[in-house]
């Protein structure tokens, strides 16, 4: 079960989700009535055929006379009143008169017909003419006034209606125009009527006659007698009255109709059929019907003096009174026997059928009631305390009853024997009976469970201590018991409770029932019905709303449906329905719910007792209620095949009527929406519940209750689909209609685009001027660090070019110092070459590798004339470098062969070595300067100890002039100073490595 989680999450948010924009709003377009019509106690006795409802001014109507009735095909019923026409939909009553109709003429109507084009036209007293077809009335003026019976308007050819008037004359209405029917009157007309449109019928003083391809034909079995009716038979084509009988006309001739004697006396009363297809006379007594029976005041209706009857579309009889107010009359399915008809008392508890026929009904502090071939007996012997809780008739024709609180009695052959506690029940109050195969009695009291032996009873489990109100024995010899613990079973003469881990309740079980599928069905008391199948149970009450918490006991009957005894009527639905529910195939049931209408004296039905229900030899059920017994035979239940439709009668906001023509347009102002809708139907229209959703809003269906208004708040702009259905009620189709929500003029999608591509276009352009702005800035940024680079750059190679010079002048001053003229012409020509190269290198940042080399060979070999040869130098070039077009920045490095050999090579005690290679190497051209002498460390510390004052920056400037380089050029020179060390950790030398990009 666990597994499912998320399919019953949804499907309980779709049941029970609740919107907050919902308010109730009890409201109409005209004039609303909520309906509460009163169902007559003396209709409700067994012997009555219908259940009658009753409504009056008192329940909505404007007026207790009620002159005709019809329907359209939208489902609404029609009356005829003296204040006016009246909408009927089952719950409340719109009423039309000249209050708030300009078309009507008269507030009293006399009869009303429905034509082919769905039209109700409205006859009034004064024979004024009125048109009702889509919402819209419409007056019509006739050169005559109309005669103010049923039948003098009938349907015609071409789409067209006939009508008669008192000037004897017939007028079609065709196209929206009048015309007189150029025929010739056979006599004075009374009434007409139509056969399939083609065929028409006159009633006239002097006969019948047919009007055919305009021509005429006369039944000569009624030539010259006055014929004052005509009517549509379900047996004939036309019923005609006449002066001596009821005739039927058939293809051209005419019978007489035999009617039982004392029904020819009503003749002059109007005539109508049932939803039998029975002959009925509407009389000052009542209504008579050809088999001779009657309805009347005695029958429970609200007055003899009958003035209309009708059947809808669901086979409801209505009959309208005069000054007695609607009456509708629907075939009872059930039978309801209570006190006034003979049983000790109206509250029913156990209910059995002994082996030789009769049935007993426990009367709740009544005794025992016995039925017997259709009649209550008092022959019952008499029991010394009446509160009887339980009965059970066992197999050797014994009658045990049950007392609530004083034991147990069983009566055999007008014996009664009396058992307590002291003959071993574990409870004086017992409140279920189970005989199993072996002929023993189990007894489930209010102290667990019991059985009966030779010796008397013994408690099975004296550890439980809980209340058992059914007792069950499956196929598979399983006994289960429903106590007011939750289910359990009997497993070794113990009590165990199903385990709430595997889902079950613990709520009190009123039945069980397995069917033959050996599915278990389970009645609680609060949690509703519930199904156990392949180990699992299911509660249906937790996901769906339309059945009642309290399920007392079931049947089932031939067809598969499960009766559902409850306290609020009978609920009847499919079994497949609910094993669809239960096994997840599908998400809605569909009950049907019958009431008192349906002929119980009581909604509330009774249980928490076993046996509570009877199914007896001739398939009917028996079922106790608060008063009396109810039967039914379930084979007459009757499910309606026509299908009833939800109508959207109006919206409103604020306190403006909207146009439902094109749907519903609200404009940024309207805050709240108000909408009324209904649903056309007369079978317990109170018990229907309704569900909607906005489609563009929410997705799921909001349980709306029986309210029949919505009200919706805030809704935000947009476009919507209001859909609104009835619950659980596949035979009454769904409504919607279009909401459309529109924005605010700043919310409009053109001025939104308008707008959004201005506010584009500003900020591109805003965007472009600051992107122009930063360019300029940057560039001109640009521009003087570049002059200022230069000029630093510049600034650095003057303060390198004086280094250089100061140690070549000391080269030759030491030359000279010496007395060496020789080494010192030599030093002074090398030095006079070397000064013009550094001139020419002077001009630009850039010089080729052959002029670095050449200016670097020149500056060596002056040191090593210097030093007097102190120090060896290589020279190494890859061959694949062009020395002669390969340009890099000038006297880069100069100042590093200057250190080697000043600061490294002068310093040591040995010769030296110098080395200096050019090599590509991944995009650049990788120079190395190579020495062997002290190192760095070394010389630092020689050089603190002799130049106290002075503090070499060589190495500063040229990091500082590459820096500057990189920037300028946007070049990555690359700088790398290794410190040399042996293994045992003692300096070897210095090596530079230079990269620069190519």
């Amino acid at each position: 079960m666990l597994k499912n989680i998320p399919f019953l999450f949804y499907r309980v948010i779709m049941k029970l989700r609740s919107g907050a924009a919902i308010m109730i709003l009890l409201v109409c377009n005209i004039a609303v009535a909520q309906v509460l019509p009163f169902i007559s106690e003396k209709s409700l006795s067994p012997e009555m055929k219908y259940s009658i409802q009753t409504w009056t001014t008192e329940n909505g109507l404007p007026q207790n006379s009620i002159n005709d009735i019809a329907q359209t095909k939208d489902g609404y019923l029609w009356l005829a009143t003296f204040d006016g026409v009246v909408k009927f939909d089952g719950v409340k009553f719109t009423t039309y008169n000249t209050s708030n109709i300009s078309a009507f003429k008269t507030n009293g109507i006399k009869n009303l017909f429905v034509d082919l084009e769905d039209r109700l036209w409205i006859i009034g007293v004064d024979g004024s003419l009125t048109a009702y077809l889509q919402n819209e009335f419409r007056s019509y003026s006739l050169p005559a006034k109309l005669n103010i019976y049923s039948n003098v308007i009938v349907d015609y050819l071409d789409e067209s209606i006939l009508i008669l008037c008192s000037n004897n004359k017939l007028y079609q209405f065709k196209n929206g125009k009048f015309s007189v029917l150029d025929i010739k009157p056979p006599g004075k007309m009374n009434a007409i009527e139509s056969l399939n449109t083609n065929q028409l019928y006159i009633a006239a003083d002097n006969g019948l006659f047919s009007f055919i391809n305009k021509e005429y034909h006369e039944f000569t079995e009624i030539k010259g007698k006055k014929v004052s009716q005509l009517n549509h038979s379900p047996f004939s084509e036309v019923l005609a009255e006449t002066e001596s009988g009821l005739y039927e006309v058939h293809a051209g001739s005419c019978k007489s109709v035999y009617l039982k004697p004392g029904l020819t006396s009503l003749l002059h009363n109007s005539l109508a059929f049932n939803e039998e297809k029975q002959l009925c006379f509407l009389t000052e007594n009542g209504v008579f019907f050809q088999d001779g029976s009657q309805v009347n005041t005695a029958s429970g209706l609200s007055s003899n003096s009958i003035r209309s009857m009708f059947v809808d579309h669901e086979r409801n009889l209505w009959i309208g009174t005069n000054n007695g107010g609607l009456n509708k009359l629907k075939h009872k399915l059930f039978r309801s026997y209570s006190k006034e008809d003979g049983m000790l008392s109206d509250v029913c508890t156990g209910i059995t059928k002994s082996k030789s026929g009769e049935i007993y009904i426990g009367n709740n502090c009544g005794g025992v009631s016995e039925f017997y071939k259709g009649q209550f007996k008092q022959g019952l012997k008499p029991l010394k305390d009446k509160c009887v809780w339980s009965v059970m008739g066992d197999q050797e024709n014994n009658l045990w009853v049950s007392i609530y609180g004083n034991g147990l009695n069983k009566i055999s052959n007008d014996k009664v024997t009396s058992y307590s506690t002291a003959d071993g029940l574990n409870s004086p109050m017992v409140f279920s009976f189970y005989q199993d195969e072996q002929k023993k009695i189990w007894l489930g009291t209010s102290n667990g469970l019991c059985y009966s032996t030779p010796q008397g009873f013994i408690k099975t489990d004296t550890g439980f201590h809980q209340g058992i109100c059914y007792i069950y024995k499956d196929r598979n010899s399983q006994i289960w018991l429903g106590t007011s613990a939750g289910l359990a079973v009997l497993e070794n003469d113990k009590i165990i409770l199903k385990d709430t881990a595997n889902g079950y309740k613990r709520s009190s079980v009123r039945f069980i029932y397995e069917d033959s599928d050996r599915t278990l069905w389970i009645g609680y008391h609060g949690e509703g019905l519930a199904r156990i199948k392949n180990d699992r149970i299911f509660y249906f009450n937790q996901y769906t709303p339309l059945l009642n918490k309290n399920v007392w006991s079931i049947a089932e009957d031939i067809n598969g449906n499960l009766w559902l005894p409850s306290n609020s009527g009978m609920y009847v639905v499919d079994k497949k329905e609910l094993n669809g529910f239960a096994d997840y195939v599908s998400t809605e049931i569909n009950p049907v719910l019958l009431t008192k209408e349906d002929g119980l004296k009581s909604v509330e039905f009774n249980g928490g007792f076993q046996p509570s229900m009877l199914k007896d030899s001739n398939g009917e059920f028996w079922f106790p209620t608060v008063k009396g017994v109810s039967v039914i035979n379930p084979l007459q239940l009757f499910k309606p095949h026509n299908r009833a439709h939800i109508l959207i009668e109006g919206a409103r906001t604020d306190a403006t009527e909207l146009s439902l023509s094109n749907g519903i347009k609200l404009n940024p102002d309207n805050n709240s929406l108000q909408i009324t809708f209904t649903c056309p139907t007369f079978t317990n229209p109170s018990k229907i519940f309704f569900e909607y959703k906005i489609e563009g809003l929410n997705e799921d269906w909001i349980n709306n209750g029986n309210s029949r208004e919505i009200r919706l708040s805030k809704l935000p702009p947009g476009s919507y689909l209001l859909k609104i259905k009835a619950a659980g009620n596949p035979s009454i189709s769904e409504a919607s209609i279009k909401i459309v929500m529109d924005a605010e003029w700043w919310e409009k999608p053109h001025v939104v685009i308008i707008t959004s591509l201005v506010l584009l276009m500003m900020v591109i352009l805003t965007t472009i001027l600051i992107i122009t702005r930063v360019r300029k800035s940057e560039k001109l940024k640009t521009q003087i660090n570049r002059q200022y680079a230069n000029i630093e750059l510049r600034a650095l190679q003057a303060q390198m070019n004086p280094h250089f010079i100061f140690n070549c002048l000391n080269s030759i001053q030491h030359f000279i110092i010496v007395n060496d003229e020789v080494s010192a012409s030599k030093y002074l020509t090398k030095f006079s070459m070397l000064m013009r190269k550094f001139l020419e290198h002077s001009k630009s940042n850039i010089v080729t590798l052959q002029e670095e080399i050449e200016l670097l060979r020149l500056y060596i070999e002056l040191e090593s004339l210097r030093s007097k040869h102190k120090f060896n130098f290589t020279l190494k070039i890859d061959p694949e470098i062009d020395i002669f077009n390969m340009e890099i920045p000038g006297m880069l490095f100069q100042p590093f062969v200057e250190n080697s050999i000043t600061h490294g090579l002068f310093n040591l005690e040995r010769k030296g070595n110098l080395s200096l290679t050019f090599e590509l190497e991944d995009g650049y051209l990788k120079g190395t300067i190579e020495d062997d002498g002290v190192g760095r460390k070394r010389s630092s510390e020689i050089n603190a100890a002799v130049y106290k004052d002075h503090a070499s920056r060589g190495m500063e400037i040229v990091k500082e002039r590459i820096r500057v380089l990189n920037f300028i050029e946007n070049m990555r020179i690359e700088l790398e100073v290794i410190d040399k060390v042996s293994h045992d950790n003692v300096c070897e030398g210095t090596k530079v490595i230079i990269k620069i990009p190519i």
